[in-house]
């Protein structure tokens, strides 16, 4: 089979709006396959939220749980990727330990608190459906490049889930990197994306960090060599090999420099080159990958056994989108153990075609305001209603109220309706929602109003964000923490 070219933009939703990605010439569909660098993801979110760690009710730290399953989220909303694999990193020593002891020895040790909440979100991939591969003697980037490889020999796209620069290398007209930022956003980086952050090609990226090394991960490199050097050098001459055979050309201290680290950058090369050829129990690691059934439902309910009730709510609305669950969901006792090559665990076939299982139908009426006189109208309308109540629900970008930023929120005055205000965020992609102070002065005019009854489920979490937006609570400054209460509300403004 051969890859379809041609050039396509892909207009992908969100709630703050539509953003559209010029791909190139290779067609990303359904047979896409979607590769996850686990650990990657997983220190992200921990260390996102360092300063203020998310704890459950026993006092466990639940932030790199919570910040993973959040950012997957967003991918799996935005996406709806077919083919889906979580790449997990050897439990044993790699062979670039074998080549070099001092492998990533410079590595702190990884902190107690992070490495209790791997088999959690292990346990809730398993329960989603998202297949894991682990293989003793490999990193989880040795795996991705060994898919995305095969997968371009066979004419097939590849998304890579990482914000790793290692696998930058990997990047073509078939392969593409996800790289996580801010706020829940995956950035899309191709080749020209690359070129734009390293100032070289993803061709030559080996070469680069050969020049440059990883202090992380102890990797030499050329003492002395920075990226600005190595990249003048590799225009200059093409390539490492280049630069090494013109070295006695190369004059003043880089000459020098280049000359005496001749043996560091070829060393150094070994350990980034990525191995394609990772072996699989059965078979090559390709031809294990099947499409994925999430099943939605069984996870929002994991979730919530592990104290993440936020991002079990989204998770659970995935499933209501779905039509609710769709394969049961499998056992923790199921997961692959440790001391063998693990391959990619085909989730069960359904007992139908998927396209043959009934989808319940969305019988309501939703839509998005992202327009302050959008807005102003609804507002409007709650306050001049006979029966003056409205159904309020918030979207945080994290549990602690006092740490947590507005990302929009929802407002219902009748069954089968309701609306959704994505608020405008300083830092994201996308530019569609209401701005910040405007909607805080539109709910103003809602909280002001004493025969405004408000309808919160989770009432003390949504009462305390708002308080963190400027509200103070006019009967009490602890309101009551029901599902469904009425509240008299002061609006103080602090500078926003």
């Amino acid at each position: 089979m051969q890859t379809a070219h041609r050039r396509t933009t892909a207009r992908i939703c969100c709630p703050f709006g539509i953003f559209a990605v010029e791909y190139g010439m290779a067609i990303f569909d359904e047979s896409t396959i979607y590769l996850l660098d686990s650990y990657g993801l997983i220190y992200r979110s921990y260390f996102a939220f360092i300063a203020k760690p998310l704890l459950d009710s026993r006092g466990h730290n639940v932030s790199a749980l919570f910040g993973f399953f959040r950012n997957l989220h967003a991918v799996l909303t935005h996406y709806h990727p077919r083919y889906f694999v979580a790449a997990l990193d050897s439990r044993t020593k790699t062979f670039r330990h074998d080549l070099f002891p001092e492998y990533k020895a410079t590595r702190q040790k990884t902190p107690d608190d992070l490495h209790a909440q791997i088999p959690w979100i292990e346990d809730i991939l398993l329960t989603i459906g998202i297949p894991t591969i682990r293989v003793d003697g490999y990193e989880a980037d040795d795996v991705i490049a060994t898919i995305a490889t095969a997968a371009t020999e066979r004419g097939r796209t590849c998304r890579i889930l990482s914000g790793d620069k290692d696998l930058m290398q990997l990047v073509s007209d078939t392969t593409q990197i996800l790289k996580p930022e801010k706020g829940e956003v995956w950035k899309v980086v191709g080749a020209a994306g690359v070129q734009a952050e390293w100032g070289q090609p993803p061709e030559k990226m080996l070469d680069l960090l050969s020049l440059v090394g990883d202090t992380a991960d102890n990797v030499p490199g050329i003492s002395g060599i920075g990226p600005k050097t190595a990249c003048k050098l590799l225009d200059q001459y093409g390539s490492l090999d280049g630069i090494l055979a013109h070295s006695s050309e190369i004059k003043g201290a880089v000459g020098e420099k280049i000359r005496n680290g001749k043996d560091d950058a070829l060393f150094s090369k070994k350990l980034i080159q990525l191995c394609t050829d990772v072996p699989g129990e059965h078979g090559t690691l390709i031809e294990q990958v099947q499409p994925v059934v999430f099943d939605y439902r069984a996870a929002a309910k994991k979730l919530q056994s592990y104290a993440a009730p936020t991002v079990a709510r989204q998770y659970e609305r995935l499933a209501e989108a779905a039509g609710g669950t769709l394969r049961p969901a499998q056992s923790a006792d199921s997961a692959p153990h440790a001391g063998k090559p693990e391959s990619v665990t085909a989730p069960a076939a359904p007992d139908k075609p998927i396209d043959a299982i009934t989808v319940k139908k969305n019988c309501g009426t939703y839509r998005a305001i992202t327009d302050i006189a959008g807005l102003k109208k609804i507002i409007s309308a709650v306050l001049n209603a006979p029966q003056k109540a409205v159904a309020l629900d918030c979207e945080t970008d994290s549990l602690l109220p006092w740490h947590a930023r507005l990302l929009g929120f929802s407002l219902c005055t009748q069954a089968g309706t309701g609306v959704y205000v994505p608020i405008v965020q300083k830092d994201a992609l996308f530019s569609d929602g209401v701005p910040h102070d405007a909607a805080i002065a539109e709910l103003a005019r809602l909280f002001n109003e004493p025969a405004v009854t408000v309808i919160m489920h989770n009432g003390k979490l949504t009462t305390n964000v708002f308080a963190r937006q400027g509200y103070r609570w006019h009967n009490s400054s602890t309101p009551v923490h029901t599902p469904a209460a009425r509240f008299s509300i002061r609006w103080w403004r602090h500078g926003f």
